[in-house]
């Protein structure tokens, strides 16, 4: 079990990031839950394949840089969601607070969401 699974359990969520819906935020939190929870997915998601890298090494060096603002950083966040998605602890959906659209993690499937927020930093 990971540390991202025990807190979620724990706490009944796990908070990936909070008040940002911006690519250059949100991208690299998610590649940090996504390696801990699956690092073979997140090696898969940075590793150049023909040609293709999720978010290219030039734009994780330069937080500015206009990639940020593109149409392929909303795809590639798109796509980090679907993962994270797919290796959400179980009992645990990835997505959006219901109360807080700009507080994205990992939710108890139940009703039941009492219990402290943890967040990833």
């Amino acid at each position: 079990m990971t540390e991202l699974e025990r807190i979620a359990k724990k706490a009944g969520c796990y908070i990936v990031s909070e008040g940002t819906l911006r690519p250059v935020d949100l991208i690299p939190k998610y590649l940090d839950a996504l390696n801990e929870l699956a690092p073979e997915a997140c090696q898969r998601a940075q590793t150049p394949a023909c040609g293709f890298q999720i978010v290219p090494s030039y734009a994780l060096e330069d937080k500015s840089h206009e990639w940020w603002g593109s149409e392929l950083a909303y795809e590639a966040l798109e796509c980090l969601t679907e993962s994270l998605s797919e290796h959400a602890p179980e009992g645990f959906e990835f997505g959006a607070n219901e109360g807080d659209g700009a507080c994205f993690g990992f939710w108890r499937l139940e009703d039941d969401r009492t219990g402290d927020n943890i967040t990833l930093r």
